[in-house]
C-alpha cells in the first residue's frame, strides 16, 4: 500500500513539472495504473476465495509492484508514451493483486501520511541538491517556492533543460523507496500462513471494501498535499 501511495502521489507531480501537462491531464494518465488494479482486485479477491491462499498473490504482487516503480525511476523529460503506460498497468496489476491481502491477518496498523512525509522529505532535499548540479544559474528556492507547475515562468529558457533533469531526478530517488519498499513486502509474504483460510475469513474477503478508512485519511490528506506542492 505504501509503495503504491508513493507512485501514485508523484507520477502526476512528474507528468506536470516534467512532462509539462494541464493539472486535468496529469489525473487522467493514471488511469492505466488505477483500472488495471480495480480489476485485479476483484480478480484476485475472487480467486482466493475460491483456492483460499494468500501468499502466493502477495508475493507475485510485490514482485509486480517493486519492478513498477524501478521503471518509474527511469523516466526522463523526453519518456514516450508507450513506456510509462507500460510501467504503470503492470504497478496497478501488482498493486491490484495483493493490496487487500494483509487485511485478512488484521488490522492495517501502517499509517501512510508517515511513508508520504518520508517521501516529501526525499524529494525536496534531492530537488535542491539536483537543482545546483543540473542548473547552477537558476534560484532553486524561487523554483521549489513556485511548484511544479508554475517554476516554468520564472525560469530562463537555457536553463528549463537542467531544471526538468533536477525534477525527474528527484521524483526517481523517490521511485526507488516505492520499489524498495514494495520488495520487502514481496519477501515478507513468503512469511505469511500458508494454511488455507477459513469460511469467516473468506467472508471478511468479500465483504472488505477498498480502500479503507485509513487509506481514505491518508489519500485526502496526499490530495491536499499535492494541491500544495503543486502551486
Amino acid at each position: 500500500m505504501s509503495a503504491l501511495f508513493g507512485a501514485t502521489y508523484f507520477l502526476p507531480v512528474y507528468f506536470q513539472a516534467v512532462k509539462g501537462v494541464k493539472a486535468i491531464t496529469s489525473g487522467v494518465y493514471p488511469l492505466s495504473m488505477i483500472l488495471p488494479q480495480m480489476l485485479l482486485v476483484i480478480i484476485a479477491g475472487a480467486t482466493v476465495n475460491r483456492l483460499g491462499y494468500i501468499p502466493s498473490f502477495a508475493i507475485t504482487s510485490g514482485a509486480l509492484t517493486a519492478v513498477g516503480p524501478g521503471l518509474f525511476s527511469l523516466f526522463r523529460p523526453d519518456t514516450p508514451t508507450g513506456e510509462w503506460v507500460g510501467s504503470m498497468v503492470l504497478t496497478g496489476v501488482g498493486g491490484g493483486l495483493g493490496i487487500m491481502m494483509p487485511s485478512l491477518f488484521g488490522p492495517n496498523i501502517l499509517d501512510l501520511r508517515s511513508f508520504l512525509s518520508l517521501y516529501n522529505v526525499i524529494f525536496d532535499t534531492s530537488l535542491r541538491s539536483q537543482l545546483r548540479a543540473k542548473a547552477p544559474n537558476a534560484n532553486p528556492q524561487a523554483i521549489i517556492n513556485a511548484g511544479a507547475t508554475h517554476f516554468r515562468y520564472i525560469v530562463d529558457d537555457g536553463d528549463l533543460p537542467g531544471v526538468l533533469v533536477a525534477y525527474s531526478n528527484s521524483i526517481d530517488h523517490v521511485f526507488y523507496l516505492t520499489a524498495a519498499l514494495a520488495g520487502v513486502a514481496s519477501i515478507t509474504g513468503w512469511g505469511m500462513s500458508w494454511k488455507k483460510i477459513s469460511k469467516k475469513e473468506k467472508e471478511d474477503l468479500e465483504s472488505t471494501e477498498m480502500p479503507d478508512t485509513e487509506a481514505r485519511s491518508a489519500e485526502d490528506d496526499s490530495t491536499r498535499n499535492a494541491k500544495n506542492k503543486l502551486g
